[in-house]
């Protein structure tokens, strides 16, 4: 697939469409986006990829070596990156209403023991 079909199966999936220009963009003119994804084509076809923290972050994707992972062809760099972010717009998973229970019972229990914490704290000054 090509840029331009990623982005059309981001769009697909995001959560809302405006989303996909935080997810993914196509840097032609080499300076990459503090985006979850960034592929910057070069002159001789490869691709490079950044990953992004959505603020101000966007560093290299590495090969196992350590160096920057050059992708030989846009098809290669666009498959990896739909693996990268396929799942960033899946709705949230749900649970039971015993699971809910259980996650329910588990934070007043932590709540509990945090207040007796803190009570034994200050009752120790």
């Amino acid at each position: 697939m090509n840029h331009e079909e990623l982005i059309a199966r981001l769009a697909r999936i995001a959560p809302d469409p405006g989303f996909v220009s935080y997810m993914f963009t196509w840097a032609d003119n080499g300076q990459p986006a503090a985006t979850l994804v960034s592929l910057i084509p070069h002159d001789d076809g490869t691709v490079t990829a950044t990953e992004g923290d959505l603020r101000t972050r966007a560093e290299a994707v590495t090969d196992d070596s350590g160096g920057v992972r050059i992708f030989p062809n846009e098809a290669t760099a666009c498959d990896w990156a739909w693996e990268q972010l396929r799942h960033v717009g899946a709705p949230a998973p749900t649970y039971s209403a015993e699971q809910n229970a259980r996650a329910a019972a588990s934070r007043e229990e932590q709540l509990r023991r945090a207040g007796e914490a803190l009570r034994k704290a200050k009752e120790a000054r």
